[in-house]
């Protein structure tokens, strides 16, 4: 589907917020961290951590998605495995929640839906919402669904990538967002997953539950290439 253009002047004026600013507060505030969890490692749960400590969050919502819309046709365990996964890796921080929420809506997970019904829920109603993204996530934001709408709902908080530089002309050109103050951790799933496929050890690199669900699940080991 091609976007539509659409000039930068009728966007308000987008800065980079200072984490900072954020931390004295009264609201209930919120993190929504999505992703395909495939698997989920120990640079997830530090970004999360991060979030909460930057942003003063009571909660970060680890959301795996149904078919994450920036990978289409790539084979993902499957969802029991990766949410059972999540929840073993997030066990040990009462501040850290799973969500099936994209799971049991299935098709395409777009953030801007999941948005939407966490801020109708009854539970999370009146919230201040955070969105969680890497840095070449928010590079690409204004390609997502309804990437307006998703200002207005919630606020980008964004944690640094190796070979993702976000430049200040970004925070006008594309969106205004918190940056975390995220070590830059380079573990990617597609690395852990490779790692498996080629009989290397993942120690350290997810936490020891997760490292024994993909051993006695035999997650990886097939022939096709990672992605």
């Amino acid at each position: 589907m091609r976007l539509k253009k659409r000039s930068w002047k009728q966007r308000p004026t987008a800065l980079k917020t200072d984490a900072a600013a954020l931390t004295h507060t009264t609201e209930n505030r919120i993190g929504i961290f999505g992703g395909s969890f495939d698997p989920p490692h120990i640079g997830h749960l530090i970004v999360a951590q991060t979030a909460i400590s930057d942003l003063n969050l009571k909660k970060v919502l680890f959301i795996p998605a149904a078919q994450p819309p920036h990978k289409p046709g790539r084979r993902l365990a499957n969802a029991k495995q990766r949410l059972e996964m999540v929840n073993e890796a997030i066990a040990n921080n009462a501040c850290f929640e799973a969500s099936h929420l994209e799971i049991d809506r299935q098709g395409v997970s777009y953030s801007i839906d999941t948005i939407k019904w966490i801020q109708q829920s009854e539970e999370y109603a009146g919230s201040k919402l955070f969105l969680i993204i890497g840095a070449d996530n928010f590079l690409t934001f204004r390609s997502w669904r309804a990437p307006d709408e998703i200002l207005r709902l919630c606020q980008l908080a964004v944690y640094p990538r190796v070979e993702h530089e976000i430049k200040k002309r970004h925070f006008e050109e594309i969106a205004p967002a918190v940056i975390l103050n995220a070590p830059r951790i380079e573990i990617s799933s597609s690395h852990i997953r490779a790692s498996v496929q080629a009989g290397k050890s993942i120690k350290y690199l997810v936490p020891q539950p997760v490292e024994e669900i993909i051993v006695s699940s035999r997650l990886y080991l097939d022939d096709e290439p990672v992605r």
